[in-house]
């Protein structure tokens, strides 16, 4: 495993030697890892929100649910299940 050397602040500096003398972690760079996995998973999310957002912009232009029943929203969501479109 590499070893990297980073600058943070005071205030962050403390809430990792918490994270220590409490027991949650065991080491500073067990608090540095799993902070580092949990940015990397957050922007999987946002690129993936990013994404469906593209494709739902794409998709043309939508209908306002006030002119629209629940209803008939899951009747047409039926049908495109029984298509293969959903």
């Amino acid at each position: 495993m590499k070893e990297l050397d980073v600058s943070i602040p005071d205030s962050l500096k403390s809430f990792v030697e918490r994270k220590v003398e409490t027991g949650t972690y065991t080491s500073a760079s067990e608090v540095a890892r799993d902070g580092l996995i949990l940015l990397q998973e957050n922007e999987k999310r946002l690129s993936e929100l990013r994404e469906a957002i593209r494709i739902g912009i794409e998709s043309g232009d939508g209908i306002l649910l006030d002119d629209i029943s629940v209803e008939e929203i899951a009747r047409r969501g039926m049908e495109r299940l029984r298509a293969g479109n959903a």
